[in-house]
């Protein structure tokens, strides 16, 4: 291995002198396929060491071990030579035995596949004797396989970026400690964040820039880039979130190919062209948004999409198909119309939101707010909803953050699950008095919702309705209410008044668990049955008030009231004794006739 790579190694002088430095292995065999790689890191001054001039002698393994252990990591290049070639008596390779010298003195190992070989793709070549070898291998830390070695700003690049290293010579790349950009084009992220912003500085993501980064999970793409090119984020595995800012006028070849976490995407109107296979293999893509201003969309773009349902596309069917995209055959394509730069608009159902307004107000012609139509837009203070609305889509404007108060038209007559989930700030409400029934989860996890009225013509309170509302105080349940369902008010720890109307029959499992500030409650005339842990863990229970007419009290209905003192029961001894009901032998019975 005494091969000469074209560049003296540092000197003893450098590395006694306490310096880093990194430790090249590699096969003398595959040296044309080396030598241009650790050249061109040897130009930007990144200190290497490799063994030139030491002969093959009793004194090469201890001249190996005094340098592997003084070097900051070792830089293993693996080719066919160290996977086919053995050593002068049959034994592993020299390489091999650096590989293992190193990892016995605990050094950072950092594996580059180069082009001549392809541990995903060959993997079934290589020697069954050598396959443990190649798994421990990879075991440790490694770095992209190389699959183009004529791009070498690309490959020494990421070998630096890998090893976390700013080469001395700054006037090739633009270095920092986050991002390498030459010449306006993102090439390279230094670091290991998850959620990156590209800085304002990139004028376009480069070829292969994210290439197989399986850290990422969500990117901002801001204004002033053009491009995303080719293989720009390939198989990024647990990407989940992509922000594309309205600069952005083309998407290249196989740009998010792979990317397994997109759900969905959202193409701003300033693209007009997306590359060949652009989305391929992006499995868990559900739907995704394209602008009428694309005016080519290239081929397999979507292949592989299996879960991709819904297509939004602004222009006409006609335009559509004069793209010839290939689609599933399941796939439904939207043809939208937009009516401004803050909607997009299928048929009167308002798909979605795509403004940045604070204050909204939804469209005349709108009669149905489609099914996450604003999710999680934080911008969103207030909302006006127009009295041509009947209609309101689960998850509506689930995770608006900032959303502060919302009014229900009494157009609206069907409202959907989980509408108003986690709106955290939200604090008035006012309900459609057409609605028949409060949906699942509608307003889950409200924290700051203090009160609520809930108007007449609700017959149910759906599962966990207004569970985890922390700062409601009060709630007024309407007179045609029948039932409160399973944990509708669970977690509402800071509720002390709750009026059960006499229209209802069904408490739920759970309905008023953990109501750590409830005192008193009444169970009206009409309600049969109260559900397992109905008021468990309601901790400041002084005392309810129990009608005959329940039939069926659950299993720890009133577990860890620790206050409870008094239960009035209206009926006889013989009658509660049949309910058979779980409570601590201190409580007194009242019975009422």
């Amino acid at each position: 291995m005494s091969e000469y790579l074209g560049f003296q190694p540092v000197s003893e002088e450098y590395i006694n002198s306490g310096k880093e430095f990194y430790f090249i292995s590699y096969n003398s065999q595959d040296i044309n396929y080396i030598t241009p790689i650790v050249l061109k890191l040897h130009e930007m001054g990144v200190p290497l060491w490799y063994d030139y001039g030491i002969p093959y002698n009793s004194k090469w393994t201890g001249v190996i071990v005094d340098k592997i252990k003084k070097c900051r990591a070792v830089l293993f290049f693996l080719t066919w030579g160290i996977i086919t070639k053995v050593g002068p008596n049959g034994d592993d390779p020299y390489t091999m035995k650096e590989y293992k010298i190193a990892k016995a003195a605990k050094k950072e190992i950092f594996v580059n596949a180069i082009d001549q070989i392809n541990l995903i793709d060959e993997f079934g070549k290589i020697p069954d004797d050598k396959v443990e070898f190649i798994l421990d291998i990879e075991d440790r830390q490694s770095i992209p396989i190389f699959k183009n070695s004529e791009n070498l700003d690309w490959i020494s690049s990421e070998i630096c970026r890998a090893i976390n290293i700013t080469p001395s010579n700054d006037n090739w790349f633009n270095w920092d400690s986050s991002f390498q950009i030459k010449n306006g084009t993102f090439q390279r992220l230094l670091s290991t964040d998850k959620k990156i912003i590209i800085p304002h500085s990139a004028t376009s993501i480069g070829e292969y820039a994210f290439f197989r980064y399986k850290d990422i999970t969500n990117v901002i793409i801001p204004a002033n880039v053009t491009s995303i090119e080719n293989f720009a984020f390939g198989e990024c595995e647990n990407l989940n979130e992509v922000v594309i800012s309205n600069s952005v006028t083309c998407i290249g070849d196989s740009a998010f190919e792979n990317c397994k976490k997109l759900t969905n995407i959202k193409i701003p109107t300033s693209v007009t062209s997306i590359g060949n296979r652009a989305f391929s293999f992006c499995t868990n893509l559900t739907n995704i948004e394209i602008p009428n201003g694309v005016t080519s969309i290239g081929e397999d773009a979507f292949y592989g999409c299996d879960n991709l349902k819904e297509v939004f596309y602004t222009g006409t069917e006609e335009q559509w198909d004069n793209l010839n995209v290939d689609m599933l055959p399941n796939t439904k394509i939207h043809y939208l119309s937009i009516v401004s730069s803050s909607f997009l608009i299928e048929k009167n159902v308002l798909q979605r939101f795509i403004g940045i307004e604070t204050d909204v107000l939804i469209p005349d012609n709108v009669t149905t707010v489609g099914e996450v139509a604003f999710k999680e837009c934080n911008n969103l203070q207030s909302i006006v909803i127009s009295n041509s609305v009947t209609d309101i889509g689960n998850q509506a404007f689930s995770n608006c953050k900032n959303l502060r108060k919302i009014i229900i038209p009494d157009s609206v007559t069907n409202m959907g699950t989980w509408v108003f989930s986690d709106c955290d700030n939200l604090t008035d409400v006012t309900i459609s008095k057409n609605l028949n029934s409060i949906e699942n989860g509608t307003f889950i996890g409200c924290k700051n919702l203090t009160n609520i009225i809930i108007p007449n013509n609700i017959s149910k309170i759906g599962f966990h309705a207004f569970a985890y509302c922390e700062s409601l105080k009060k709630v007024t349940i309407s007179s045609t209410a029948i039932t409160i369902g399973g944990g509708a008010f669970a977690f509402c720890r800071n509720l002390t008044n709750i009026n059960i109307p006499n229209s209802v029959i069904n408490i739920e499992n759970c309905a008023f668990y953990c109501c750590e500030s409830l005192s008193s409650i009444i169970i009206p005339n009409n309600v049969t049955n109260i559900g397992d842990s109905a008021f468990e863990k309601c901790k400041n229970l002084i005392n309810i008030t129990i009608s005959n007419s329940v039939t069926i009290i659950g299993n720890h209905a009133f577990s860890d009231c620790n206050n409870l003192k008094e239960i009035f029961y209206n009926g006889a001894r013989e009658q509660w004794e049949k309910l058979d009901v779980q409570i601590p032998h201190t409580v007194k019975i009242h019975f009422v006739f």
